[in-house]
This record gives structure tokens, sequence and C-alpha cells, in this order.
């Protein structure tokens, strides 16, 4: 009867192991197939404008402009290495750092990840035809300042192109990984193609619904026309800002510290760094018609020695 009876218990162990097993692969095949599902909607994704509201022009104080500056962790230059990988509500996409105009701590290569929130929504295209649905792309918290910026939507990073990108921490600072992960902060101005040539005048908005395909080639989708004047105005101001505090530190490349002092980056002479060295290794004066021993530089193949004799420096160099 005991025997019976660890024999039951034996297999209803057994029996729910492989329950949990069966739905821990049903869960993951599920999952997998909502991957696959988000991935295969950017083929049947749909972007419809409609048309204009009669707002006006919808004007923004340019110091509200330089908080939108000051609030991003990041600003660098950069362009895509490929296309981005879809994840549901986001592209992640590997970028290459050309220029660095504000940094943090953890920035310190030349290659980043940059998460593009990028949510695709579903909406009934008519009441007469329940089974027709349009995918439409949208973000969420795309602002600008003090207003929503309404139908307009963000579009993805394509490789081939410079950005200038507003960005913040992806995950905690405490999470360190090899290659530093950041997102797109929440302002229309996050991602700004310096180089397109595109201005208010220019916008071409689509009379038609356009496919994701098609809207990669706009920097950002904007609805209305007072829209469209807004970003292109104040795009030209946020680069206008950038390049100024460039001017004023003349143009060398800078990062700023987690402090927000800026530093250069600039280059320093062989000379400037052997004095350098030779100030941080002198130990006490120096009596005149002594001699005394400074220091020494290792140069590909040269020793550089520093002498001081009779309060005046000369160099000797020595090949190795």
């Amino acid at each position: 009867m005991k025997k019976l009876k660890r024999f039951y218990w034996v297999f209803a162990s057994l029996l729910l192991y492989l329950v949990c097993i069966g739905a821990g692969l049903r869960t993951q095949a599920t999952y997998t197939d909502m991957w696959s599902e988000a991935k295969a909607r950017l083929d049947r994704c749909i972007y419809q404008y409609g048309e204009d509201s009669p707002s006006g022009d919808h004007g923004v104080n340019p110091s509200d402009l330089g908080k939108v500056l000051e609030k991003a962790e990041i600003i660098v230059t950069a362009s895509a290495e490929g296309e981005g990988d879809y994840h549901g509500k986001s592209f992640i996409t590997p970028m290459e750092v050309q220029r660095v105009m504000k940094s943090d701590k953890n920035l310190q290569g030349k290659k980043i990840m940059v998460c593009e929130p990028i949510e695709l929504q579903e909406y009934r295209a008519s009441a007469e035809t329940p089974a027709d649905w349009i995918k439409r792309f949208g973000t969420k918290n795309i602002i600008f300042t003090g207003n929503d910026i309404g139908a307009g939507a963000r579009t993805k990073i394509i490789p081939g192109q410079n950005y200038v990108l507003l960005l913040r921490s992806f995950y905690p600072k405490e999470k360190k990984t090899a290659v530093p992960y950041y997102t797109l902060t929440e302002s229309p101005y996050a991602k700004l193609s310096p180089d397109s040539g595109v201005t208010a005048d220019t916008y071409q908005k689509p009379l038609s619904p356009i496919s994701f395909g098609e809207a990669k080639k706009y920097e950002i989708l904007l609805q209305d026309k007072s829209w469209i004047k807004t970003f292109f105005r104040n795009k030209e101001k946020m680069l206008s800002l950038l390049n100024e505090k460039e001017n004023e530190d003349g143009g060398v490349d800078k990062m700023s510290r987690p402090g927000g002092k800026v530093y250069h980056r600039a280059s320093v002479s062989p000379e400037q760094k052997a004095a350098k060295i030779v100030e941080g290794k002198k130990k006490g004066p120096t009596s005149k018609g002594s001699e005394q021993y400074i220091g020494k530089i290792r140069d590909a193949r040269t020793l550089i020695f520093f002498i001081e004799v009779s309060g005046r420096k000369r160099t000797a160099e020595t090949a190795v």
C-alpha cells in the first residue's frame, strides 16, 4: 500500500513537471509569434494623413529650446551602421558616433545602440468595411513645448544619413553594457537631419496614405501646415544653438562632464606632453650650476632627457 502511494506521488510530481514544461514552451511560442507578427506589420503599415486643422502658427520661446538641450543627457552626431531591429514598440539601431557635443561618463567609444520609440497602432478604416484594417504608426509623448504634436509621428533612422540625436540613458545608470544603450528624448527635435535640405516651404505632405517604407524618407511626419512651420523654424534654431556653443569653444571637439562643465579634447604636441610630465616629476628647487635629472619619455625609438643647467633647459636626444 505504501509503495502504491509512493508511486502516485512520483507520478503526480512527474505530471506536474511536464505540465510546467509544456506551459513554458507554449508561452515561449506565443511570444515568438507575437514578435514575428510585430515585425511583419512593417510591410503592412500605412500612415494616413487627414485634413489640416484650423490652428495657426505655434510660436516657441527660444529659451524653451535651450531647455530641450539641457534635458538631454547625451547630444551626438551619429550615423546608422544598419537597419534598426523592430521590437514591438521601438527600434534598436546600432550607430557610430561622429561628434560628441554633450556626454556622460558611460559614453566612451564610438559605438552606441539607440532606441527609437515608434509604436505601430491599428485602427479601423471605416464602419462600412469592418474587415478592412489600416495599420497606422505613431509615437507617444512627442511634444512641442506646451503643445501636442497632434497627428505627427517620428520616422525611423535610416543608414547613410547623419543625425543630431538628443538622448537619455536606456538602462538604469547602475547597469553597464559593452556598448552603451540610449533612447531618444521625448521631443520632436530628438532626431534632426542637418543635411536634409528640406524646409517648411519644400516639405511635401503626402496627400494619400503612404507605407512605412515610403515614410522613411521623411525626417518627421507632420500633419498640419502650422506644425510644419513650427518644426522647421525650431529645427534651425536648435542647430544654431549647438553651433553657437561650438564656436564659443573654438570649434574643437568637446564633451561635457556629468556636472555640466565643458572640457576640450584638443590635440597636444609632444613638446607640451613632455613639459607636463617634467613639471609633475620635478622635485625640489635647483641651485645655479647644479644639474638635476628631471624625467624621461620613451616615444617610439627615442629617449628624450630634460636637463636643467644654470637655470636653462636643454634637450638631448639619444637614439635607442
